[in-house]
């Protein structure tokens, strides 16, 4: 298995406040896994309150060899009991080398599969959304009129249902 690094900086859509800061931006590094031509990605997002800027994080994912194992499940296994990153590696660390290897493990299981986002018999959200509504149903358009909602409350003679 081969790993490879890329840091990246991830402009944020709108700023975060929290207590102490606001954040327009985050550093990321994304590890990828290759393994017989199938590829799994994780990432590790740097922490000014844990210490990890983008430096540290590659420092540290490039410490867990990866190569000496022959199959991700092998790897993925040595994760989990501690074997693959000493006690001192940071969450971060071990939850972006888990999320490339379950990633690369989940792909070799089903190297067809489409994306998740793909869900079968759709073209997704938009075109779907339209064929509904073609099929004759409505849109939720609020409660109906206090008018309506008496007359369906009254039976006949206009006493109230019990």
């Amino acid at each position: 298995m081969k790993a490879s690094l890329r840091a990246r900086r991830l402009e944020l859509a709108v700023p975060l406040r929290i207590s102490r800061s606001t954040m327009t931006a985050r550093d990321a590094v994304w590890l990828t896994v290759e393994h017989e031509g199938l590829h799994g990605h994780g990432e590790a997002v740097t922490s000014v309150y844990y210490g990890l800027d983008t430096q540290t994080l590659q420092r540290l994912l490039e410490t867990v060899d990866l190569r000496r194992f022959a199959e991700p499940e092998s790897a993925l296994q040595a994760l989990r009991e501690g074997e693959l990153a000493g006690p001192g590696t940071p969450p971060a660390v071990r939850a972006a080398v888990e999320s490339a290897l379950l990633d690369l493990v989940g792909r070799r299981a089903t190297p067809r599969a489409p994306p998740a986002r793909r869900t079968p018999g759709t073209r997704g959200r938009h075109r779907t959304h339209h064929r509904h509504h073609r099929a004759g149903a409505r849109r939720w358009r609020g409660p109906p009129p206090r008018h309506e909602r008496l007359r369906a409350d009254q039976g006949e003679g206009g006493r109230r249902r019990p």
